[in-house]
């Protein structure tokens, strides 16, 4: 990508959408990878409708979820132990 058209895109879109579209195009080209999977927020429209509007989909089937670890162990300890 020419530093010309990169610089377009920054008065354009934004630096995050600059930065997303250049890690594209080099995953492109070195990898030749087809999608990008990733989390974020539903909790404001922001960033996910961003998101949504160049190209991305939500995946329903999947949850993001998260636990302290010692919180998981000490429940193991007790249920399977």
């Amino acid at each position: 990508m020419e530093r010309y058209s990169l610089l377009l895109i920054i008065r354009k879109k934004g630096s995050d959408l600059c930065f997303l579209s250049a890690c594209f195009e080099k995953t492109l080209g070195k990898y030749q990878a087809i999608s990008w999977d990733t989390f974020t927020h539903n909790v404001y429209a922001h960033p996910l409708k961003l998101h949504k509007s160049i190209g991305f989909k939500e995946i329903e089937q999947w949850v993001m979820i998260t636990g302290n670890i010692k919180e998981v162990l000490k429940r193991l300890s007790q249920q399977y132990i």
